[in-house]
């Protein structure tokens, strides 16, 4: 069997491998199955005369029962995900954050606010009220500092 064809069958095949933990009894049946569809695709030419033979024949009823008995033996999904999916969403999250950064500096040559840096809240760029909430806030975040470092913040209610 040529190279080209066996790749007609490794679709098939991976479909079970990829999927399945087979017993050796499930995985002897497969490749029986395997063997006739191998028959089969030796007397086609392309992969389109072999798909319509396969069709016309018993086996691809066969192997659609075959994969249906081979439900309760799908393989568990590991409970972390795997290292490529981990990188995509990374990837994807850091995409994001360069997205957001390049617009922001977008914003900012284009509607340039004197003092003003869009990657700050809007309302710090309100003419005379922006710089007093920027002082409030500061003042806000040095207090609150100030209370987390020396332990004199507010008490929790379980504390009282």
């Amino acid at each position: 069997m040529s190279e080209e064809k066996k790749q007609w069958l490794d679709v098939r095949r991976s479909a079970l491998t990829d999927y399945y933990d087979l017993p050796a009894e499930k995985n002897e049946e497969a490749e029986a199955l395997f063997r006739k569809m191998e028959e089969l695709a030796d007397g086609c030419s392309d992969q389109g005369e072999f798909e319509k033979a396969l069709l016309a024949s018993s086996l691809q009823e066969e192997y659609v029962a075959l994969i249906t008995s081979c439900a309760p033996y799908v393989k568990k999904q590991d409970a972390e995900p795997d290292k490529l999916s981990s990188s995509a969403t990374l990837a994807t999250d850091r995409a994001n954050t360069e997205a957001k950064i390049a617009a922001k500096r977008v914003l900012n040559e284009v509607l340039p606010i004197e003092g003003y840096d869009w990657s700050e809240p809007w309302w710090y760029a309100i003419p005379v009220v922006g710089p007093l909430l920027r002082k409030i806030a500061f003042t806000r975040n040095t207090i609150d500092q100030f209370d987390r470092m020396s332990g004199t913040g507010k008490k929790r209610k379980e504390d009282l």
